[in-house]
């Protein structure tokens, strides 16, 4: 899993996975709910790795475009 990689790869340089704020689409591939009675993707960054998650609102599309505009 690649946010595995990436979540230890920053674990690595010292920032905390508790502040670490992850911003997805409502894609089945993120939910999990439906097949893996919530042990998906969300499941694993929560419980597993105890960072936060937020889905971005169904039907805004552009609210991915302002996430990443807004990285410093």
């Amino acid at each position: 899993m690649a946010m595995k990689v990436l979540l230890n790869h920053l674990r690595k340089y010292g920032i905390k996975t508790e502040d670490i704020t992850i911003h997805t689409d409502n894609g089945a591939e993120f939910n999990g709910g439906m097949i893996h009675h919530n042990r998906g993707f969300v499941h694993y960054l929560k419980e597993v790795k105890k960072s936060n998650h937020i889905f971005i609102p169904p039907r805004y599309p552009n609210s991915n475009a302002d996430v990443k505009s807004n990285i410093d």
